[in-house]
């Protein structure tokens, strides 16, 4: 059965600094006294109803709105994605509501940017040379194509953002699967790619999803996404999941593969419930949160 799980924590990898903290921004005399009791909870209901109703907000948006600070709003959107009530992009949040459409390249992006630098930091150090790789369209494996070393290596993709970044490293041979140009995702889908990719040896797929749920397995919000993801783990040698901790639980529009069928799970914190299950194998992550 495949399954294993890569958590750089357990396995004595050190987690990646995320650099020096954010300073400190100076606040009005009664924002301080906000953090605690009522006023704070008052403002994160407040803050939750415009993120749903809208789908996403910015902190600069937010503060003005409520007539607080930028770091007033950014512990509140913190708080309330420790509480798993949205997910926090650079500059704002998004909706949870959101993983059942399809969003746009431009705010997948920077959607849990610092999880997924650490995730792709990892997985780079993990890439042999001289092997044949395949990265999907997914933000996550867009932050790998960023720090993969320049090494003599062939890398198999539908992405154009990936295409695009990988053209200055010399050794690297990059491959376009070709097929259907696809706007919101930056990417190529169709009947071609999925058949250009019969014709590559694929070592290692690093791939994500929209949901990864514990019983019904990976999930996307597109049919397209979800059948060129299918080919690549079908073709691959070995599939690697680079999956944020955000993911977990969640059921977005269409399943595509089981757990069983990854070999490899990257992820930035653990996962109780995958590690309760005694037919899984232990979970371990980047150890950058426990």
């Amino acid at each position: 059965m495949r399954r294993a799980v890569l958590d750089a924590g357990s396995a004595g990898l050190n987690a990646t600094s995320r650099g020096p903290g954010r300073a400190a921004v100076a606040e009005s005399p009664g924002s301080r006294g906000e953090e605690n009791g009522v006023l704070a909870r008052e403002r994160q209901r407040v803050i939750l109803e415009r993120i749903e109703t809208l789908g996403s907000a910015r902190v600069r948006e937010l503060a003005s709105a409520l007539h607080v600070a930028e770091e007033t709003i950014r512990r509140d959107l913190d708080a309330l994605k420790g509480r798993g009530r949205l997910i926090r992009i650079h500059g704002g949040a998004i909706s949870l509501e959101d993983h059942r459409r399809e969003m746009p390249m431009a705010m997948r992006r920077v959607a849990n940017l610092d999880e997924k630098r650490v995730i792709a930091r990892l997985v780079a150090s993990q890439i042999e040379e001289n092997s044949v790789i395949a990265l999907d369209a997914s933000s996550t494996a867009l932050e790998l194509a960023r720090v993969i070393p320049d090494l003599s290596l062939t890398v198999v993709t539908n992405s154009l953002e990936v295409l695009t970044l990988l053209a200055n490293r010399s050794r690297i041979v990059t491959i376009s699967t070709g097929g259907i140009f696809h706007p919101p995702s930056l990417s190529l889908l169709g009947n071609t790619a999925e058949e250009s990719l019969g014709r590559y040896n694929i070592h290692k797929l690093f791939f994500s999803s929209k949901g990864v749920d514990l019983e019904r397995g990976l999930s996307v919000a597109n049919h397209e996404h979800a059948r060129i993801k299918r080919r690549m783990l079908e073709l691959a040698e070995q599939v690697i999941l680079l999956a944020d901790s955000t993911k977990f639980g969640v059921r977005s529009v269409e399943f595509f593969a089981s757990l069983d069928e990854i070999d490899v799970i990257v992820t930035d914190r653990r996962w109780d419930d995958y590690m309760a299950a005694d037919h899984r194998a232990p979970l371990i992550c980047t150890g950058s949160a426990s």
